[in-house]
């Protein structure tokens, strides 16, 4: 965990997963914990004191577990292949809805009441979270396929960061 309040990054703390084969992708930080997307391992919550340290875990019914963002007391996860689950964090963890979605979600973002989520090659899904325990269907907003030169990297669509402009929906 990095303080990145001045130009210079300064390491804070760090945290090694006792599974060699666990990796860690995005996480956010929400009051005295630190939510880590884990993959096939659901979502780990790491407490932050002095140093970072184990809490527990979160399993998700199906996990591919790539990004995580806040919204109020909900972690929205870009659930890989399973698309988009929804946890409620404001007592004991619980994932209280799931969204198929097509393509990998991977990325996610948060502006009001809508997600989005990249989806690979399938573009951005913007999704209504204003009932994050029934979200409706989302429809993919197709983006054109950016190419790499490398030829082992694959074509891909990336996510929009809050500071840019996000189409309404």
């Amino acid at each position: 965990m990095y303080d990145i309040s001045s130009p210079t990054p300064a390491l804070l703390a760090s945290y090694d997963p006792p599974a060699p084969a666990v990796a860690f992708e995005g996480g956010v930080r929400a009051g005295g914990s630190l939510y880590v997307a884990a993959h096939q391992e659901g979502v780990y919550v790491l407490d932050i004191g002095p140093g970072l340290s184990f809490d527990s875990q979160i399993a998700l019914s199906e996990s591919a577990a790539w990004d995580i963002a806040l919204h109020t007391d909900h972690l929205l996860v870009a659930n890989g292949r399973h698309g988009l689950s929804i946890v409620d964090i404001s007592g004991a963890p619980i994932e209280i809805a799931t969204l198929a979605l097509p393509g990998l979600a991977n990325d996610i973002e948060v502006k009001n009441s809508t997600a989005y989520l990249t989806l690979a090659a399938h573009g951005v899904a913007a999704v209504d979270i204003s009932n994050p325990a029934n979200p409706p269907t989302a429809s993919p907003i197709r983006s054109p396929p950016i190419r790499r030169t490398s030829s082992s990297m694959p074509t891909a669509s990336f996510a929009i960061g809050l500071g840019n402009t996000i189409p309404s929906t």
